[in-house]
């Protein structure tokens, strides 16, 4: 069965067992802009015995679900799959409007029929009176290439190209009191004067917990970054800045994964031996202060082994705009 994940959604071939959830979700409002009218519940169980018993190889039909709850929004559907330009429908419970949800459903399907299909295009036809559907072809860089007619309404047809994912990450790295989440905010505040959109997070803060011997604090950050990501993702941010001390390849790829990003760059953050520890010292003076002192050396020698870094910035009798600002302009995420 093929299962698609989205920041917020899931999206399953459709099996009988989905049927009454479904037909649930259906209502003269939602067949407005269909080329169907609401099915009685025989009507409905037939059709899809139907294509159960028949199913065209072609031709997908994906229930759409909440990730968090698993609740049942709508359907969607992916056809021609053999055609050079597959084609791309969707509806969604009335509940589930003015919510993202159908951008973010076309998005999965798009970046799923490129990844698996190989395809660079796809065709969206929509009724041309339904605005909302309308712009999410738009916002996905569709342009109309022709119009359909039937007994219901008429539609324009968008064709949707492929576009590689539009997320950046830049993860800064270093050794404890190379000054991480220091740089990380005002970054942060910089970026925020210029109106550039993005998110700032402290990686570490996410596993700060004590959990039963069974658990890994680094799944559980991991785990909450993956959800945060989501949450971002969802309200259209783009830019992510990530401070954590990534010591192997391992944890590289698993940022990657979680923040699909084909635009990743590490910035390790350097500064004198005695500085460090001096920052460290000042900072934790609780009772793991002399662990986290010596820490400071331990995870230096592991970062220099991993070279993980693009590029290194000096975080040392200077300013910290001025370092913010030179790994900005490095990552080429701003000019000057």
């Amino acid at each position: 069965m093929i299962v698609i994940q989205s920041p917020r959604l899931q999206l399953s071939q459709f099996q009988m067992m989905d049927a009454q959830e479904v037909f649930g979700c259906i209502t003269p409002a939602i067949a407005r802009f269909m080329p169907w009218e609401p099915p009685s519940w025989s009507e409905y169980v037939a059709r899809c015995e139907k294509r159960a018993q028949a199913p065209e190889p072609n031709k997908f039909s994906f229930v759409i679900r909440r990730l968090d709850n698993r609740e049942c929004l709508g359907m969607a559907s992916f056809e021609d799959a053999e055609s050079v330009s597959p084609e791309i429908g969707l509806w969604l419970k009335e509940s589930a409007h003015r919510q993202g949800f159908g951008r973010e459903v076309v998005a999965a399907l798009v970046e799923w029929g490129h990844a698996t299909l190989g395809k660079r295009s796809f065709i969206y036809p929509v009724a041309i009176q339904n605005i909302a559907s309308r712009r999410i072809a738009e916002n996905l860089h569709g342009q109309i290439i022709g119009n359909r007619t039937n007994p219901k309404y008429d539609s324009v047809v968008y064709r949707i190209p492929f576009c590689e994912s539009p997320y950046s990450l830049l993860i800064i790295t270093g050794t404890m009191g190379a000054g991480k989440t220091a740089v990380l905010g005002e970054a942060s505040d910089i970026l925020s004067r210029r109106q550039v959109v993005h998110a700032a997070i402290d990686l570490d803060a996410f596993g700060l917990a004590h959990l039963p011997s069974s658990a890994r604090s680094d799944g559980v950050m991991y785990d909450n970054l993956r959800s945060i990501f989501r949450n971002y993702a969802a309200l259209g941010v783009q830019r992510f800045l990530v401070a954590r001390a990534i010591e192997d390849g391992a944890q590289l790829r698993l940022c990657r994964n979680i923040i699909p990003a084909p635009d990743t760059v590490v910035c390790r953050l350097t500064a004198s031996m005695e500085a460090m520890k001096r920052r460290v010292q000042t900072r934790d003076s609780g009772v793991s202060q002399l662990e986290y002192v010596a820490r400071v050396a331990k995870l230096n020698v592991i970062l220099d082994g991993a070279r993980l870094e693009d590029f290194a910035v000096t975080n040392e009798n200077r300013s910290l705009t001025d370092v913010a600002l030179e790994m900005l302009v490095k990552a080429k995420w701003i000019s000057n």
